[in-house]
């Protein structure tokens, strides 16, 4: 919890600070946190159909010979 917690404030923090340097417009920045909020969904979303099961070596990479 305290990641996520850490996460949202770098978030929060850089994006507050771009505005306010003048180096992107508020919707930029929002458009970056829809964005990115998003992709980590959809990785969230993908992770749980499928799982993260480690394989072993040998069924990641076949070696003929």
């Amino acid at each position: 919890m305290g990641l996520i917690v850490l996460a949202v404030a770098l978030v929060g923090t850089v994006g507050y600070a771009r505005v306010i340097l003048n180096a992107h417009w508020p919707s930029d920045v929002l458009g970056g946190v829809l964005l990115g909020g998003g992709c980590a969904a959809a990785g969230a979303w993908w992770d749980s159909l499928h799982g993260a099961t480690p394989r072993a070596v040998d069924d990641a990479v076949r070696v003929q010979g």
